[in-house]
């Protein structure tokens, strides 16, 4: 037999809590063998409301909405794929890390494995299938995040980046992040470790496009330009947490 808390508190006058009426039944001879709390199950959705909607600038089918999450914080900004999102429009908001109940499905944040050279490596490493990976990923309407590596001898951005910008239509926002505190590795790349309880700073550039019909040289003066871009930004970003050019990059 299966009711609710709501039933059983029409025929008892109580304020105890489901757990203590479950040990009553229990001692007078009414077992309770299962307790479902829905409830608890969709606490991390919220009654959430767009405040604004507005084409996204590289992709036809996405808006970039900000959405007011009704949890008393700061709106937040989601690309939204569905075709009538709009200001105004009210709906469920669920962040990443969100179990969804009847789906078995937890939302979260990808990780696409693969890398590539300018040799014959991008095969054996799984630059293709990652590459293709990515397009997909982007066409479904996700963001996509990629680390940039800093050799010891020279940065250099790779075509990779630039030919997924070209073939999917999405925009390249070039950033950095510096600490104050960290260890930098004295190998190749120079790796560097970011150490808690200092200072942080992030940097942002302005967006790079990569048009569709971009030539072998535009997509180059694209590539340079992107280089241009990061080392801009990484400067800027040991500026704030130094006060220094450069840094530890």
């Amino acid at each position: 037999m299966k009711f609710t808390l709501s039933w059983l508190k029409e025929h008892l006058d109580t304020d105890a809590s489901v757990e203590q009426l479950a040990d009553k039944l229990t001692m007078i001879g009414l077992e309770v063998e299962n307790i479902e709390d829905k409830a608890k199950l969709l606490a991390p959705f919220t009654i959430a409301r767009v405040i604004s909607a507005e084409q996204h600038p590289n992709a036809d089918r996405l808006r970039v909405c900000m959405v007011d999450t009704g949890d008393g914080g700061a709106p937040v900004q989601v690309v939204c794929g569905a075709p009538n999102a709009r200001a105004g429009l009210v709906g469920v908001f669920s962040a990443p890390g969100t179990y969804i109940p009847g789906k078995n499905i937890t939302l979260g944040v990808g990780t696409i494995r693969g890398s590539g050279n300018h040799g014959g490596g991008f095969v054996h490493k799984a630059g293709v299938a990652a590459f293709q990976a990515m397009l997909d990923s982007l066409a479904d309407g996700h963001s996509i995040a990629l680390s940039a590596d800093v050799p010891k001898v020279a940065r250099v951005a790779g075509l990779g980046i630039i030919k997924l910008a070209q073939a999917s239509g999405r925009p390249i926002y070039p950033s950095a992040i510096a600490t104050s505190r960290r260890l930098v590795l004295d190998n190749w790349d120079r790796t560097t470790i970011n150490l808690p309880f200092g200072r942080g700073a992030g940097v942002a550039a302005e967006p790079l496009s990569v048009p569709n019909d971009a030539d072998e040289a535009a997509l180059e003066d694209a590539r340079r330009l992107l280089e241009d871009r990061l080392n801009a930004a990484t400067r800027r970003a040991y500026e704030l947490v130094d006060g220094a050019s450069g840094g530890g990059a």
